[in-house]
């Protein structure tokens, strides 16, 4: 969500003098979780990865801003913004290079913007779980529900946004994973 306090309708300058003028108020809220967020909505509009992940399709130059803003802070104290972590940061960075890529290539229009908790409420009521750990476990009694558990993802990858930015690299590994288990069931 973007709001008048967002990066956008702000200069540079503006976001200096303000972050100068709050530097002391910013420094101590950024190390909580609800502080780091509510830092985020005021400067940018964004509080949550999935505020994240829709600004990638209308804002991507944002998210940038964004995502840098946080490894500036976590780099000057790494108690700043404590709920992003470096695998965190890792994965917006894919998706980031990834909705620049979909972007050039026209793909970014594909991409249906849910929630993680609702791409999970789908998959559970398909399959009964909704993660690589559910699908682990789904191997070892049903090879062929894990086998349609990755089809199933696969046929929709622009509905399930939490796997796209490392879609290729999870899709080898259930891939490997269910050829393990059809050797081991044999």
């Amino acid at each position: 969500m973007i709001n008048e306090y967002s990066l956008i309708n702000k200069n540079t300058s503006e976001v200096e003098m303000e972050d100068t003028e709050n530097k002391e108020n910013i420094e101590n809220n950024i190390k909580t979780k609800e502080g780091a967020q509510n830092e985020l909505f005021r400067l940018f509009g964004l509080k949550k990865t999935s505020d994240f992940q829709q600004a990638l399709k209308t804002n991507i130059e944002l998210v940038e801003k964004v995502i840098n803003y946080i490894k500036e802070k976590k780099s000057e104290d790494t108690a700043n913004f404590p709920q992003y972590d470096d695998k965190w940061l890792k994965i917006r960075g894919e998706e980031l290079d990834l909705f620049n890529k979909f972007k050039s290539t026209g793909e970014l229009d594909k991409i249906e913007f849910r929630s993680k908790e609702d791409q999970e409420k789908e998959l559970k009521n398909e399959f009964g779980f909704y993660d690589t750990k559910g699908f682990l476990e789904i191997l070892k009694t049903d090879i062929s529900e894990g086998r349609r558990f990755v089809k199933f993802i696969n046929d929709n990858k622009y509905r399930f946004i939490k796997y796209l930015a490392t879609f290729d690299e999870w899709n080898n590994y259930c891939q490997d994973k269910i050829t393990e288990a059809e050797k081991n069931n044999q």
